[in-house]
């Protein structure tokens, strides 16, 4: 997975949760640094991995106010190596690819389902911490 195609993923996905602010109207800026690890063949263990490290900023201090890494996963079933081998014959290259990217593009969502996760977590701390100063 690209950067530019993350990146429309991941605003989809705010969009889709209301968490995107009108064009000019946003407080805070997210950045975002990408670590995709997917197997380098069909053999053997075929984990696919999506860690990703959010960085919330606030736009008008420029401080980071949230920063995380969220680690997520998805593994396709690991074949021996001659089903490795048969799959090499039998089923289409193009099939093979998307399966791969189907798999990383699992991972990446599991990763955005964390990071949601996680910056709700952050929010109702921050939401408690604000009522408590004002009490």
């Amino acid at each position: 997975m690209r950067d530019g195609m993350f990146t429309t993923v991941i605003t989809d996905t705010l969009k889709r949760n209301a968490l995107l602010a009108p064009s000019g109207a946003a407080r805070w800026r997210l950045d975002s640094v990408l670590d995709i690890d997917a197997p380098a063949t069909i053999f053997g263990e075929q984990s696919f991995k999506a860690n990703i490290r959010y960085m919330l900023r606030d736009i008008g201090a420029g401080t980071t106010v949230f920063d995380e890494l969220v680690r997520a996963s998805s593994e396709r079933e690991a074949r021996s190596t001659g089903a490795a081998i048969a799959t090499i014959f039998v089923t289409p290259g193009a099939t093979v690819v998307q399966q791969r990217k189907n798999s990383i593009d699992i991972a990446v969502r599991a990763n955005l389902d964390g990071f949601l996760t996680a910056l709700a977590a952050w929010d109702a701390a921050r939401q408690c911490n604000a009522g408590a100063s004002a009490s």
